[in-house]
């Protein structure tokens, strides 16, 4: 939790992981391919449990996760020992339950046709259970298949890598097209399917476009490169070069954008060189840096031209995981707008359009921007695909204002967003902080230790915060190999914890008379380890360290005393405690 500001100009070097939408096709492809392959940068979030005769696959939030490996689930079940597993079950949390994935059901069904999704709560939306269907074949016969594909490309990208496992050349048809700004045909979010055709070729599959919306694949067993370099992730990248652009600092990231990057969102640095930024590059490496007021030129043109004056008009349909921070960076070019004594309050500055997918996300994110963004100053309309800027009053990172709390709806991209928003508009309270280890985990830091973005806990928990903690009562548990020195490193954590306590004058009762207790789980066990192992197995200690795990967590928010070795520190209902496990 917190709120934020930055200093003054700084110049920093960054190196980003890679992103998810690309980890996941090299996941996909790799595990489906010939031969080893060596995935660079790669990062892939799910859990796989086989029980009772179901492979249950729990996917979270990530919804590249679930559309791109549905298809390929499907085909496993298809081909897998029938012994093995009878059916497989995908879900995920709360918003992912919402998520329409019904488009790629029915492409998937009718592309295997043995293959059988039933929903197990909304209509469309996870959970699903995908079975075998009695009576058909356990083929995948290719041909002619249609995908209504407006709400994600991700359908159409699952959809082509499952292609090339068909006995006959599959033809994948969409139903949904769009005109881009020069007028061209395209699929929503073009850019993330062209990213996966570059990558089906990588790894030896032939891809066909023979129209604005049809794709030809042959059948062919795709060989696994030996090694493949997985880019930064041109999203992340986004954040801070926005910083760069509000501040007037210059941040380099390890990104170098071509004329035809594999991301659709690398064009970013376009957005920021319109508004007025300087983008230099060299192999490998991107650099922004800000330049004056934000958009000062923009405003400048606007104004001569008077009342024939068109807003700023930016097409996003191509690089829709950045719009939010695009919206941030056209709110602080609204403020430069109010600034000009002969700019039309009236007038509109900018506006962004054709993200009209960017509803059915995470959560409704043009809506929780205009929302977010209303409430920290900003004048904003909300368009049904996008967001229409107004001049706005300035506001500062540093002159006193009302606290505005960002509602991120465990949207990892609204928290980073809005976390930059704050170099312009201090006291933002992020409350769903955590949200962004999604796809940054380590995002603070780079804020913190990068670019000297200033932020603070401030004692405000969401409801929705899946890492929150409630009434002051915190653990930190330490989870590693047996005999690495957790107990060690456990008792001084809890002894330096205690001391920041007193330091910072934390004078609440409970937490003065505990401070920060410690406990080894092995001490707890009411049985010799060794011998419960030789006689029950691994997985049925594993069982019960995790249940005494719990039960020792609900003893410190209890109270109740522990049994087992008393060299472990005494419980003090609403102590802090320090837990060594594994």
């Amino acid at each position: 939790n917190g709120h934020g500001g930055g200093g003054g100009p700084f110049e920093s070097a960054l190196k980003l992981k890679a992103p998810q939408p690309l980890s996941v096709p090299g996941m996909g492809l790799s595990g489906g391919g010939a031969g080893s392959s060596s995935l660079e940068g790669s990062l892939l979030g799910s859990e796989f449990v086989l029980k009772n005769g179901v492979l249950e696959v729990w996917v979270e939030n990530a919804g590249t996760v679930a559309r791109l490996l549905t298809p390929i689930l499907c085909l496993f079940l298809l081909r897998g020992n029938k012994e093995s597993f009878a059916s497989v079950r995908v879900d995920g949390n709360k918003r992912m339950r919402v998520r329409p994935i019904k488009d790629l059901a029915d492409c998937i069904e009718a592309a295997l046709p043995c293959i059988q999704i039933t929903y197990g709560a909304k209509e469309g939306c996870l959970p699903i259970e995908i079975s075998r269907r009695a009576g058909h074949n356990a083929s995948f016969p290719g041909g002619e298949l249609r995908l209504n594909n407006k709400i994600s490309s991700q359908f159409v990208s699952a959809m082509l890598m499952l292609a090339p496992l068909a006995e006959s050349p599959v033809t994948l048809i969409l139903n949904d097209m769009q005109k881009d700004a020069q007028g061209n045909l395209q699929a929503v979010s073009q850019p993330y399917i062209d990213m996966t055709v570059r990558m089906m070729e990588e790894w030896g599959a032939s891809v066909k476009r023979v129209a604005p919306d049809r794709y030809v694949v042959p059948p062919g067993k795709h060989r696994n490169p030996p090694r493949y370099a997985v880019e930064a992730d041109a999203s992340a990248a986004s954040y801070p070069l926005a910083w760069a652009a509000m501040t007037g600092g210059e941040v380099s990231v390890n990104m170098e954008v071509t004329e035809n990057p594999l991301q659709g969102d690398a064009h970013f640095v376009d957005v920021l060189r319109e508004l007025g930024c300087d983008v230099r590059r060299r192999p490998g490496w991107t650099t922004v840096k800000g330049v004056g007021q934000l958009g000062e030129g923009l405003v400048e043109k606007m104004t001569r031209e008077g009342e024939n004056a068109e807003p700023l008009r930016l097409d996003m349909s191509t690089m829709t995981d950045t719009f939010l921070t695009a919206a941030v960076l056209l709110a602080r070019v609204s403020q430069t707008a109010y600034c000009s004594s002969s700019f039309p309050a009236s007038k509109a500055v900018a506006e962004i359009v054709n993200v009209e997918n960017q509803r059915v996300k995470e959560c409704n994110r043009i809506g929780a921007m205009h929302d977010n963004l209303s409430r920290a100053g900003a004048v904003i309309e909300e368009l049904q695909d996008g967001l229409r800027f107004f001049p706005s009053p300035p506001t500062s990172a540093e002159c006193p204002q009302q606290s505005v709390v960002v509602e991120c709806h465990s949207d990892h991209r609204i928290a980073m967003a809005m976390a930059i928003y704050a170099a312009v508009r201090g006291r933002l309270i992020i409350p769903e902080w955590r949200c962004v280890e999604k796809t940054f985990s380590d995002y603070w830091d780079v804020l913190a230790s990068d670019l000297g973005v200033r932020f603070k806990g401030c004692g405000i928990e969401a409801e929705t915060d899946p890492g929150g903690s409630s009434h002051g009562k915190r653990s930190l548990v330490l989870i590693g190999m047996r005999n690495s020195g957790k107990t060690r490193l456990g008792k001084e954590a809890a002894e330096v914890l205690s001391e920041g306590l007193r330091e910072e004058g934390q004078k609440g009762e409970e937490e003065e008379r505990s401070g920060w207790g410690f406990s080894d789980l092995d001490e707890l066990f009411p049985f010799d380890i060794g011998t419960f192992v030789k006689e029950h197995g691994w997985a049925a200690f594993r069982k019960e360290e995790s249940d005494l795990l719990k039960k020792t967590l609900l003893q410190k928010e209890t109270g109740e005393e522990s049994s087992g070795s008393s060299s472990a520190s005494p419980v003090v209902p609403g102590g802090c405690r320090v837990v060594a496990c594994g």
